[in-house]
């Protein structure tokens, strides 16, 4: 939480044009994909995508939610999309990020 002008520490910016502390970055980025102050991907989606891809394949749903869908807006491109449930979450249809938030109920 140090000021980013005055710190000895180099700061990181970030795609959506918000800075971090290099060292704040390095341990943030080990756990998130969006930025903390717009929700921006804070990098290539396609770097995460095959790690999101592989989560979705490892994880089965339980019969029941299978053939359910649910309505995401993607925090890169803004737009919304009706996509399958998943419990670890959902691609945009768009921009094929999976930086998303789901929105609504559907299910």
């Amino acid at each position: 939480m140090a000021d980013l002008h005055t710190s000895r520490v180099a700061s990181h910016f970030l795609r959506c044009g918000h800075s971090m502390h290099g060292t704040c970055y390095t341990s943030y980025a080990r756990t998130n994909i969006a930025c903390p102050l717009c929700r921006k991907s804070i990098c290539d989606p396609k770097f995460f995508a095959s790690w999101f891809e592989a989560q979705i394949a490892s994880t089965i749903m339980p019969l029941e939610y299978r053939n359910k869908y649910m309505s995401v807006a993607c925090n890169d491109c803004n737009h919304k999309s009706l996509v399958k449930f998943h419990i670890v979450g959902g691609k945009c249809e768009k921009c094929d990020s999976w930086n998303t938030s789901r929105v609504g109920d559907e299910l």
